[in-house]
């Protein structure tokens, strides 16, 4: 018999198996991590379009906030984005990213 799975409520952002259950798994990275990685809102259009029609977006966005992400797009948020949730909530920012 094998393991079972999590379910969606079980996961956390700290479980690494909540990836392999993305919208996103699978998919070239490129999408959310652009070559330029300017923070341009454009450059994510695709990644932004997948992360809205996935259930993982929350613990995936969650996870990026908390751990300081600087580059890419993590549940639907670019790096400024991000920036601007940590600042509302009263947390340090992230270093190297401009405020939103």
């Amino acid at each position: 018999m094998g393991r079972r799975r999590p379910s969606l409520r079980e996961l956390t952002p700290i479980d690494e198996e909540w990836r392999t259950l993305a919208a996103c798994a699978g998919a070239d990275p490129e999408a959310w991590f652009p070559a330029a990685d300017n923070n341009n809102h454009g450059e994510y259009i695709l990644a932004k379009s997948i992360c809205a029609t996935c259930p993982l977006r929350v613990p995936c966005a969650e996870y990026a906030i908390e751990n300081l992400e600087a580059h890419g797009c993590w549940g639907g948020l670019t790096p400024r984005e991000r920036q601007k949730i940590r600042v509302d909530r009263g947390m340090p920012p992230i270093p190297g990213v401009a405020a939103a």
